[in-house]
C-alpha cells in the first residue's frame, strides 16, 4: 500500500528531520524533544497533536509518550524530493 501525506504532515516531518536538537547523526530514527516542534513546526499544540496522531497511526512517527519523538525511514521517503535535499544526512 503506497501511503501519502498531507502538507501539515509534510511540515511536521521536516520540522523533525531538521530539528536543531539532534545529536548531529542521521536525523532518520533520531528522537528530538516534541516541545521544539510547536516553534519549529510554526502550528499551536492542538494542530501539532493532531498531526502527530496521524503520523504515529500511519507508522512514521514514533514518540515516548510526548516527551521525544523520531520518524523513520519510510517517513524520510514519503517527503518530496525537494524537502529530502535539504535535510542532512550522513554519506
Amino acid at each position: 500500500m503506497n501511503q501519502t501525506i498531507t502538507a501539515l504532515e509534510t511540515l511536521v516531518l521536516t520540522a523533525i528531520f531538521c530539528c536543531e536538537t539532534h545529536d548531529g547523526s542521521d536525523p532518520v530514527d533520531n528522537p528530538i524533544w516534541v516541545e521544539y516542534l510547536v516553534d519549529d513546526s510554526g502550528l499551536n499544540a492542538a494542530q501539532l497533536g493532531g498531526v502527530m496522531a496521524s503520523l504515529t497511526k500511519k507508522g512514521l512517527v514514533q514518540t515516548d509518550g510526548g516527551k521525544t519523538c523520531s520518524a523513520n525511514e519510510e517517513a524520510f521517503n514519503l517527503l518530496p524530493a525537494q524537502m529530502q535535499a535539504i535535510i542532512a544526512r550522513p554519506c
